[in-house]
């Protein structure tokens, strides 16, 4: 990752003292020849961005969504296994991004990224939108966080900040495509409807596009210089274009990945100072 690779992982066959193959779930890490990568200007400038804010706001405050990030990605990841289809975030893989994490000389750092959904029936103060950067604390009672309905896991090195896998739960939105997830559609469906007043009543966002939305505020309040959106090549992945996002050749991603990233390994002080606060909330 410090060298711009993308690893995800794969099932290839292995061999087996019997007759039959065994299939194995091994890494595949790639040297990608374009990057999609998100610049803090092109967030703000693109429509989807725009109208999701915009919306969100409208609804208020009989909706409310509250963004929280840690680096405890267990929830995430039964979202990711629960909603997709073929999830390549092995446990494994988790397990290996939590030791990089725990291990403060590094300079990685882990982030399970929820967005809860808040309604008046469990959240005692009623609450309402905007709250763009999060708000949610690691110890928060859950009746206070809501009901997790997106998410993903990503991680950072220095400055940038990079998605690997997510899920949502639903779409609001009535005719809209799938829903949006770090990997792309991984929608579990849509509401049921709203009954007559619905023509009247201003409906939410997909919560996938929400959590994506309030996610690039989140990264700009907390100093990240770009978004790396990993790979640009698939049909599935035209929502990372309506978040705004650029293609970058390889030669120019890693020349901004290498005046942004720091160091490899922390200096002693830094790395001490950091004992016990690695655990980011919104």
């Amino acid at each position: 990752a410090y060298e711009g690779f993308f690893t995800i992982t794969s099932k290839r066959e292995r061999p087996s003292t019997g007759s039959s193959q065994q299939e194995a779930l091994i890494p595949l890490t790639e040297l990608q020849p374009y990057y999609s990568v998100i610049d803090w200007a092109h967030f703000e400038a693109a429509k989807l961005v725009k109208k999701t804010l915009r919306d969100l706001r409208r609804v208020a405050p009989s909706a409310e969504y509250r963004l929280s990030c840690s680096s405890d990605g267990s929830a995430v990841w039964k979202g990711i296994e629960h909603y997709q289809s073929g999830n390549w975030l092995t446990t494994r893989y988790l397990e290996m991004l939590k030791q990089a994490h725990d291990d403060i000389s590094l300079n990685f750092k882990l982030h399970a990224i929820e967005l809860y959904e808040v309604t008046k029936t469990n959240h005692d103060e009623g609450g309402s939108f905007p709250r763009d950067s999060g708000g949610a604390s690691d110890d928060e009672p859950s009746s206070r966080r809501g009901t997790l309905v997106a998410g993903e896991i990503g991680y950072s090195i220095g400055e940038i900040y990079t998605s690997l896998s997510g899920f949502s739960t639903r779409d609001n939105r009535e005719g809209a495509s799938p829903e949006l997830g770090a990997d792309g559609p991984v929608s579990a469906g849509t509401n049921p409807s709203l009954g007559s007043s619905s023509a009247i009543r201003p409906k939410p966002p997909g919560v996938g596009t929400t959590q994506l939305v309030l996610l690039g505020r989140w990264l700009q309040l907390h100093g990240y210089t770009f978004w790396s959106m990993g790979h640009c090549y698939s049909p599935q992945m035209d929502y990372k274009r309506r978040l705004g996002h650029r293609v970058l050749p390889r030669v120019d991603f890693l020349s901004r990945l290498s005046e942004r990233r720091g160091v490899f390994r922390l200096p002693a002080s830094e790395a001490a100072s950091l004992r016990g606060g690695r655990e980011e909330t919104g």
